[in-house]
C-alpha cells in the first residue's frame, strides 16, 4: 500500500521534494538513463525533472482539495451544499448585518 494519497489516517500529499527525488531515482535507474546521468539543477534532464515535479505537485494539491471537499467537516462552498443535499438538509442562507459607523 502506498504511503501517499488516501490512507488509513486521511489524505497524505506527496510533496514536490519527494516527487523530485523519486524522478531522479527513476532517471538514474540502470533501466532508464543510468547512475551517471547528470540530473543537476542546470542539466537538461535536471531542469525537466524540476518542471515535472512542480506540475505533479500541483496535481497532488488538486487531488487533496478534491478529497477534502468530499467530507462535511472540510467541504466548503458548492461542495458543502451538494453534500448536505444528499442528507436532505439545506444550509442556512447568509444574513447581511448592518452596522452604523
Amino acid at each position: 500500500m502506498s504511503n501517499y494519497g488516501a490512507t488509513a489516517i486521511g489524505f497524505v500529499i506527496k510533496e514536490q521534494e519527494q516527487i523530485k527525488a523519486d524522478l531522479i531515482s527513476l532517471a538514474q535507474d540502470p533501466i532508464c538513463f543510468g547512475p551517471d546521468e547528470d540530473v543537476s539543477a542546470y542539466a537538461p534532464l535536471g531542469m525537466f525533472i524540476e518542471l515535472v515535479s512542480r506540475s505533479y505537485s500541483e496535481i497532488w494539491q488538486a487531488v487533496e482539495s478534491n478529497y477534502n471537499e468530499s467530507y462535511l467537516e472540510t467541504a466548503t462552498g458548492i461542495s458543502l451544499d451538494r453534500l448536505v443535499r444528499l442528507k436532505g438538509i439545506k444550509r442556512k442562507k447568509l444574513k447581511q448585518k448592518k452596522s452604523i459607523l
